[in-house]
């Protein structure tokens, strides 16, 4: 049996161990998106050195504060991950990606470092009571 890319028992044991050098932070910006009359908060993965996380939903930013990675095999939320650098990254290409055909999150990123926001692992979350990056929609979408 298979669980991603892992045979059951490499995986069983990955979930076992305990070291902390298979957790890595993800850093949250609520509000700093909005596309369109939507906004939306962004986590940027301290893994993948990228925005990984696009949602609308604001207890999904109290519930990934993490993400698990055994950099050969697996990461505990590849399916939901955005980020176009990292090659666990399975929701990049997905249907539900609001970024799909709209922007890059490497300009997000450059637009956040520019108006001085760093991706610094001392931070867990920022929150913006209005959105820094807009996003127009094309075409009435």
């Amino acid at each position: 049996m298979r669980i991603g890319n892992m045979r059951l028992e490499e995986y069983l044991k990955y979930t076992m161990e305990e070291d902390d050098e298979y957790y890595h932070k993800v850093i949250w910006y609520i509000n700093a998106l909005q596309i369109g009359k939507e906004k939306y908060s962004i986590g940027y993965c301290t893994y993948g050195n990228g925005i990984a996380f696009v949602t609308k939903d604001s207890v999904v930013t109290l519930l990934i504060d993490n993400v698990r990675v055994n950099p050969a095999y697996y990461c505990s939320d590849a399916r939901w991950c955005v980020n176009e650098s990292c090659p666990l990254s399975e929701g990049k290409y997905s249907k539900e990606n609001p970024l799909r055909g709209k922007i890059d999150t490497g300009e997000i990123e450059e637009k956040l470092e520019r108006i001085g926001f760093k991706f610094d692992d001392m931070i867990d979350r920022i929150a913006f009571e209005k959105p820094v990056i807009k996003i127009q929609e094309m075409n009435g979408e």
